[in-house]
């Protein structure tokens, strides 16, 4: 029996790369003997061939043209009958996205940093994509909605300079933490410098987040931070 598999990100922007990977795809000891894998992006899209002599090479890097659900479509040729496995990834518009922060200004505080982005990837899209879901998710804990108690979106941070500090910080936490694989190594305490000075950014008043969906900033529109106490383990 085979058993297909595809791993993929849930999120991705336009034109940011990807990794698309069947690699985790087997057959068992009594099924058939796998022949081809192909990996066809979207519907209606290319079939590209991603056999190899390794299993673990059976993926494909591809970045998507335009915004959207895309049906990534995985099958398994054998000397029996085709498996085929489908996933979607949402694809967003740089706008829709709308990322406090970018690569260029991770750059500027560490100018090397971009030779750790992972494998099938050339971008830390994912990482700042991150970074924004923690500070959304700062603001809802402290009780910011909108005027239907939705939960506040990244569009609404109307001026994004005054979260980018945060979201810059925070980034390159995510990061350093990632590569740590032991306590205290050099790391593991980078990520705990960006830490402390996501801290600090955080320990402030941010004006710039268009609660009631107007179009603009009111005085009374201001999200405090001050009063919150955030831990990453």
């Amino acid at each position: 029996m085979i058993f297909p598999s595809i791993e993929h990100e849930l999120v991705l922007q336009v034109n940011d790369r990807t990794r698309l990977d069947a690699s985790k795809t087997y057959s068992d000891k009594s099924g058939p003997v796998i022949t081809k894998v192909e990996i066809q992006p979207y519907a209606g899209g290319p079939q590209i061939n991603v056999t190899n002599v390794k299993a673990s090479e059976w993926y494909t890097d591809y970045q998507y043209a335009s915004a959207g659900a895309k049906v990534i479509t995985v099958t398994i040729n054998s000397d029996s009958t085709p498996v085929t496995i489908t996933s979607t990834i949402t694809v967003k518009t740089v706008a829709d996205d709308a990322l406090f922060s970018a690569d260029t200004d991770l750059v500027q505080e560490e100018p090397d940093i971009t030779k750790y982005v992972r494998k099938g990837r050339n971008t830390f899209k994912d990482v700042h994509r991150e970074a924004q879901r923690e500070i959304l998710d700062l603001l809802d804990r402290k009780g910011y909605k909108g005027p239907d108690q939705s939960r506040l979106t990244a569009s609404q941070a109307v001026a994004v300079d005054q979260v980018r500090t945060m979201s810059k910080y925070l980034a390159l936490h995510l990061i350093y933490l990632g590569l740590s694989n032991v306590v205290d190594d050099v790391f593991f305490k980078k990520s705990a410098v960006y830490w402390s000075k996501y801290l600090t950014a955080s320990d402030r008043r941010i004006i710039g987040f268009d609660l009631n969906n107007d179009g603009e900033i009111s005085p009374d529109e201001g999200a405090d931070l001050r009063a919150t106490r955030m831990y990453k383990h």
